[in-house]
């Protein structure tokens, strides 16, 4: 395992991560080489098919919404300052729009663009900023062989 940082990495140890099984999203190491997601689980009866760390993001931004964990009185900037989710699709006061928006079920928006590392990050973003334990959240994973991080 090397590190960056303080935070540890899993090139080299992207095979260690046990794939067809349910694994919380927090034992997901934030910089990896492999796997894929390929199902997001919330509880037993909410279970979603994904083929990318993006879609698995909509899902949990989806999810906090319909659990009224992100409610409609509150927009969320990310640690560079920008929304990444906004009553509008739109960056900081209306100068930047989202360059992949994504419609949230309460109408707001939730900003996906980006390399698919970040996606990832910002679902452990978005999960520790409203106090949902990581934990709740699990994935399954699959090794593919076209993988690479961008």
């Amino acid at each position: 395992m090397t590190t960056t940082g303080s935070a540890p990495t899993q090139r080299g140890v992207a095979l260690e991560l046990p794939t067809g099984q349910w694994v919380p999203v927090a034992k997901v190491y934030p910089v990896f080489d492999g796997p894929y997601p390929v199902r997001i689980r919330f509880d037993e009866d909410r279970v979603r098919v994904v083929t990318t760390w993006r879609e698995a993001y909509g899902h949990v931004a989806s999810w906090l919404v319909v659990e009224d964990v992100i409610d409609s009185a509150l927009e969320v900037k990310g640690v560079d300052g920008r929304y990444i989710v906004n009553m509008e699709p739109t960056h900081y006061d209306g100068d930047e729009s989202f360059k992949q928006p994504f419609e949230l079920p309460n109408g707001w928006w939730l900003e996906v663009g980006g390399p698919e590392p970040l996606q990832f990050e910002r679902i452990l973003e978005l999960l520790k900023r409203f106090d949902v334990e990581p934990g709740r959240v699990e994935v399954m994973l699959e090794h593919r062989d076209d993988f690479r991080w961008g």
